[in-house]
């Protein structure tokens, strides 16, 4: 059977309404600026919630010095591994991550369904995302598939995602739910069977019969739980996140980017070794500079201009180029 690795960038979660990495910065420093500029004893959610922490410093210094970073900042993700020397702006940064994906998490479509087991608001919600890719490849792969044989469509796949949201793991559960008829239970189980790599760390895990959880599109009161959940470059290396990403990677037949920018910061962390000659590799590659896919084909061993360069990521899975690839 063919093992299949999607690498997802921000521009996949977009689908879900999830924003690109240099907007999700965007946000955060507008939370920030907009917190530091508050009329004297005004809550102010992000640098409050820092301060739960009772570590010592000075809490406006680090939120000026993550605010003005972010003005130039091509991502979050950088500027925390350039601050990795400063805890309280870190602490600050993953606080306003957690918050800004929060947000977008809970107006997404498969957000809006709050309770994943009231039938009329998740059939509703999966009827509206219908357009994304992730709903285009679980379409293409359940076709003949009775819901018996359910835990066969994603046997051979993984994901390793840089992204922060768990839009994955919701569509999924939420599909095998209605598409395939299983119960919440068993839904959570079939999803907790495919490999998801969070490379730099994620929400938290969703909830399931087995773990509290995060829920999707969290409140609040989840911002400091969540934000013990990102992590920065550095700590995401330390922990084996990045060995079992690559690995996952260098033991695939094919390997789908969808939506990934091929920052050279991401791209180095993943190939630490060139693909070899039998993996196969397609994607999209809409917006990247020529520049940028001659770097990242010089590192990953493949060529990149093959790639499409004008189709986003749902219009990829209805392509015939990736259909053969995929199942040929």
């Amino acid at each position: 059977m063919k093992r299949i690795v999607f690498v997802v960038g921000a521009g996949a979660s977009k689908d879900f309404g999830l924003p690109l990495g240099i907007e999700l910065a965007a946000s955060i420093r507008g939370s920030l600026h907009a917190e530091l500029t508050m009329p004297a004893g005004q809550a102010r959610p992000l640098i409050d919630t820092a301060l739960l922490s009772g570590a010592s410093g000075d809490y406006g210094e680090a939120a000026r010095d993550l605010c003005g970073g972010l003005i130039s900042a091509r991502s979050i993700d950088r500027l925390l591994d350039s601050r990795k020397d400063r805890p309280l702006v870190v602490s600050l940064g993953k606080l306003g991550v957690v918050s800004a994906i929060a947000q977008r998490e809970a107006a997404s479509y498969i957000g809006q369904a709050v309770d994943s087991r009231d039938w009329p608001m998740v059939h509703t919600a999966m009827v509206q995302s219908n357009e994304s890719w992730l709903a285009r490849l679980f379409s293409l792969l359940q076709e003949g598939v009775p819901p018996s044989k359910a835990s066969s469509i994603f046997a051979s796949f993984g994901f390793v995602t840089f992204n922060y949201d768990r839009s994955i793991q919701r569509y999924l559960h939420l599909a095998f739910q209605q598409v395939m008829t299983k119960s919440f239970k068993e839904a959570a189980e079939l999803v907790d069977a495919i490999p998801i790599i969070h490379v730099y760390g994620s929400l938290g895990s969703l909830p399931s019969p087995q773990v509290q959880g995060v829920p999707f599109g969290p409140s609040g009161e989840y911002l400091q739980q969540s934000a013990a959940s990102i992590r920065t470059f550095t700590e995401g290396a330390a922990d084996g996140t990045m060995g079992h990403a690559r690995s996952l990677i260098q033991t695939a037949d094919l390997i789908v980017f969808l939506g990934f920018a091929f920052d050279p910061l991401n791209v180095d962390v993943l190939f630490e070794r060139a693909l070899h000659d039998e993996q196969s590799v397609i994607g999209t590659r809409l917006g990247l500079a020529d520049s940028d896919a001659i770097r990242a084909t010089n590192k990953i061993g493949k060529h990149l201009h093959t790639f499409t360069h004008q189709l986003r990521c749902n219009e990829l899975i209805l392509d015939e180029r990736f259909k053969t690839a995929l199942f040929n």
